[in-house]
């Protein structure tokens, strides 16, 4: 065994002591807020953890019949099961639900870890499950007031466009663009002429600029409604939405799958759920 010093979120000092447990007595975290994880950047941890192993233990606390509940650590859990591992090496920690939720978020904002969706709505979960104040997540996670309420502020954009937004790989900076626009139906508008002309964030600005000062209505085509209707209608973005669900059961211990089967006029999707744990 290894002895750790680790600073906890109540700022004082515990002697924490690293250990191997099983893979399988690892429960997620319910306050595990990142939905999009990179295939190719799991599939190249799996592959390193399968040659040299998990090289920083994991973070548990302990719950009941011998089950540990995660803290952090996800992609390295995630990433030892698909290399065949029985065992992860994990520090356990003694913390409350408020405690736990604090610590994941903290260090997957440390690692960067978290697309900026992902980051306000752990900061929301922190407000509004654990009634923490902007003063306290401002203090425990480093991060600054003025960027906490910003990040709040992405999650009035509906669930469709932040999903558009993450799936086409935009910016922070066109999400905020976007946010400055009251309408609704116009702020499709421009989503769809950003994906279709590749608009950067700056021109993204200044085309919101242009529609808060009353010169939109050129900015749009007639067929513009159309495109909108064509967007959400999209069949991709539904398919994702089911697949995405499916790895969102599947972090929380549930042996979920799901096969695939597209044709040019069909997508067949099978998802196979245990009755029995």
């Amino acid at each position: 065994m290894i002895t750790l010093k680790l600073w906890d979120i109540k700022d004082d000092i515990q002697e924490i002591k690293a250990r191997y447990i099983p893979v399988d007595f690892v429960r997620p975290n319910p306050n595990h807020t990142r939905n999009f994880t990179d295939k190719r950047d799991m599939d190249a941890l799996t592959r390193s953890i399968r040659a040299y192993g998990v090289l920083q233990p994991i973070t548990v606390r302990r719950m009941r019949n011998n089950f540990y509940e995660l803290v952090s650590g996800s992609r390295r859990l995630s990433a030892a099961k698909n290399a065949g591992l029985t065992e992860i090496p994990a520090i356990v920690v003694r913390a409350t639900d408020r405690d736990s939720a604090l610590m994941s978020l903290t260090e997957n904002i440390q690692r960067q870890s978290l697309n900026f969706f992902e980051e306000a709505r752990g900061y929301e979960s922190l407000m509004k499950d654990y009634g923490l104040s902007f003063e306290e997540i401002s203090r425990k996670t480093g991060k600054s007031r003025a960027c906490i309420s910003g990040r709040l502020k992405l999650l009035k954009l509906a669930p469709e466009v932040r999903r558009i937004i993450m799936n086409h790989g935009l910016t922070e900076r066109h999400a905020r663009a976007l946010l400055r626009i009251p309408d609704e139906k116009i702020r499709f508008g421009v989503l769809i002429k950003i994906m279709e002309e590749d608009l950067s964030p700056s021109r993204t600005e200044a085309m919101a600029e242009e529609i808060l000062n009353g010169m939109g209505s050129r900015i749009f085509a007639k067929d513009d409604d159309k495109k909108i209707t064509r967007i959400v209608k999209d069949p991709k973005l539904y398919k994702n939405t089911i697949l995405e669900s499916v790895e969102i059961i599947k972090k929380w211990g549930v042996n979920a799958e799901y096969v695939v089967n597209e044709t040019e006029n069909l997508c067949e999707i099978k998802i196979s759920i245990p009755l029995t744990c």
